[in-house]
Parts: C-alpha cells; sequence; structure tokens
C-alpha cells in the first residue's frame, strides 16, 4: 500500500508531499495541474521506468538549476515500510 509521495522540481510539481491514508484516495485538479504525472513519476520510481514524454532531463521543473529534482515513495508491505527515491539529472546545454 502507497503511504506517502514526495515530488521536487519535476513537471508541475515544485515541492509536492501527498500522505495517502488506508483505503481509496481520490485526486481532484484543474486540467494541467499534474494528476497523471504525480501517478505516473510514483511508478516511476517504483519501476525504475520513464512513463514521462521526451527526456527525463526535460521534465525538470525550469527555474531550479540547483535544486535537486527527485520523487520519494514510500509504500508498506507487510509488517514493513520502505522508501525508494529516483532523482533526475539535470542535462547541461551547450552551445
Amino acid at each position: 500500500m502507497l503511504k506517502h509521495i514526495i515530488i521536487q522540481n519535476l513537471c508541475q510539481h515544485r515541492n509536492l508531499s501527498l500522505q495517502l491514508g488506508p483505503g481509496l484516495t481520490g485526486v481532484i485538479g484543474h486540467q494541467g495541474s499534474g494528476k497523471t504525472n504525480m501517478c505516473t513519476l510514483a511508478l516511476s520510481a517504483l519501476s525504475g521506468t520513464n512513463p514521462l514524454p521526451g527526456n527525463k532531463e526535460d521534465n525538470i521543473t525550469y527555474g531550479c538549476k540547483d535544486q535537486p529534482a527527485f520523487v520519494a515513495v514510500t509504500y508498506q508491505a507487510g509488517n514493513r515500510e520502505f522508501t525508494v527515491t529516483r532523482g533526475y539529472n539535470k542535462r547541461k546545454s551547450s552551445i
């Protein structure tokens, strides 16, 4: 069971911390507010894949040059809790 999702400096999310309770959780927001990205980034942390379009570096929030970009997901399996963190590196552009 998912317990906690943290997304920092990815897509629309500068600093999202979502505590999930037992049972069903619904997420409501305007179009383009990042609901789908929140779910796919959580999947990305757990599976090691990149379900977002384009290069993963393209999904780092603009204006966050020196700040880390990552997803951290805490889940419970049986009586134990695990946290998986996936960092996103910034690509250095050259002219």
